[in-house]
């Protein structure tokens, strides 16, 4: 860093076209070294891209050894914009700059790797890694994955279909690789979701994320994870401190607590037990809105619902008989549900 200040000052008052090309180069060096989130590289990445010469902009975008700019890069090239990848040239100069990347660091591998699973064929364009990406265990599988993705797509500003298509590919992957619950299942992935996403391209889009979240997890396999994914998203959206009655609204209507897995339940039910009286409070405070009194269907899973928060005998978890719960057969995890 200090031989790069010293020949940043021999550069910085030189008149001519190469010493000022030099200078700026580094400037951008010294300022890459200068540590930054997710959303400030890839603010930097996106404004320096904005160039059509991408494949020598890309060198001047940052330090690329630093394991953050490379993260940045993957977010942007290998899952927000997968087309313009499949330019053989660029893709080689991704493929150079990753595939010098050291991963015997855990928290390397939780910023580097999950991201390149989302890649399309990773297989062909990173087998160098030597690395199993299919079976990587779920305590690499950094939960902020998702947010990740959502805060490149809000700054490389793609439109609404972008995002329900960017966001889909997202969702097959997870299922693919087993890995939903650990990414999709969370304050962080809620938050990242119907806050950031809400606020960008309005509650329409949040429609259809849930709409084909339910798509993609048609398959009876995959429905409990889904279930339990949409739980802790309207635990999250009542125990907001101003809830909004519309996105309490909207996960309801999706949600089929029959389908909730037991050992969900009974993993956390230390959390659930905490929250239990707020979420109530705003259950019957919607109640009207969520439940029809005279449609029986309406009301069974209105109480199906709030049993879970109800405290009841030790020998019940949240409201509901483990044994009464619904099907006692693996989940795509391996645990029963």
């Amino acid at each position: 860093k200090n031989e790069i200040k010293g020949l940043n000052e021999k550069y910085s008052s030189t008149n001519k076209y190469t010493g000022n090309i030099i200078s700026n180069y580094l400037n951008n060096t010294l300022e890459s070294h200068k540590k930054k989130t997710l959303e400030q590289n890839l603010s930097i990445l996106n404004n320096a891209l904005k160039n059509e010469n991408i494949q020598n902009r890309l060198f001047l975008y940052g330090y690329i050894d630093d394991i953050d700019c490379k993260t940045a890069i993957i977010n942007y090239f290998c899952i927000t914009n997968r087309d313009r990848v499949r330019n053989s040239q660029l893709l080689c100069i991704i493929k150079n700059i990753i595939g010098n990347t050291l991963i015997h660091n855990l928290g390397d591998r939780m910023k580097l790797l999950p991201q390149i699973i989302y890649f399309t064929e990773h297989k062909e364009h990173f087998s160098n890694l030597e690395y199993d990406l299919e079976n990587m265990p779920i305590t690499e599988i950094d939960a902020g994955v998702l947010k990740g993705l959502i805060d490149t797509i809000l700054y490389t500003n793609c439109s609404k279909e972008a995002f329900i298509e960017h966001f889909s590919y997202f969702l097959k992957k997870s299922i693919h690789y087993k890995k939903e619950l650990k990414i999709f299942g969370g304050l962080e992935s809620f938050n990242a979701i119907f806050t950031k996403v809400g606020q960008k391209y309005g509650f329409s889009v949040l429609k259809k994320v849930m709409q084909r979240m339910k798509e993609e997890c048609a398959e009876p396999n995959v429905m409990p994870t889904l279930n339990n994914i949409w739980f802790s998203w309207l635990c999250c959206a009542c125990t907001n401190a101003e809830y909004n009655p519309m996105i309490v609204n909207l996960i309801y209507t999706h949600l089929d607590p029959i389908h909730i897995s037991c050992w969900y339940i009974a993993q956390n039910s230390i959390i659930i037990k905490s929250m239990s009286k707020q979420v109530l409070s705003v259950l019957e405070k919607e109640k009207e809105s969520l439940c029809i009194e005279n449609n029986p269907v309406s009301k069974q899973k209105y109480e199906n619902l709030t049993s879970i928060f109800k405290p009841r005998l030790d020998t019940e978890m949240g409201g509901l008989r483990l044994s009464e719960l619904p099907s006692r057969k693996r989940n795509i995890h391996g645990n029963p549900v």
